[in-house]
């Protein structure tokens, strides 16, 4: 079984959840420009099943992409 572990957001982290509404979106984004040769299909096209597969496969070496938002609750005073 795999191990557990907990780690708080930082402050700018829960700045950017508690601002974020339907009208105010406080995600990141980035665009990356790779070659497509090797993971295009014979008769043209990107072969997006190789693709997911490939990326499968690594996901286990990046405990980042498998984290979870989790609230805690907080303890009375």
């Amino acid at each position: 079984m795999p191990e557990t572990s907990y780690e708080r957001l930082s402050a700018l982290d829960t700045s950017f959840l508690e601002m974020e509404d339907q009208n105010s979106h406080m995600h990141i984004g980035s665009v990356g420009l790779y070659d497509a040769a090797p993971l295009t299909r014979p008769e043209g096209g990107l072969d997006f099943e190789r693709i997911q597969t490939l990326l499968e496969g690594q996901m286990h070496r990046s405990a980042r992409f498998r984290q979870k938002l989790a609230m805690i609750p907080r303890l009375p005073r």
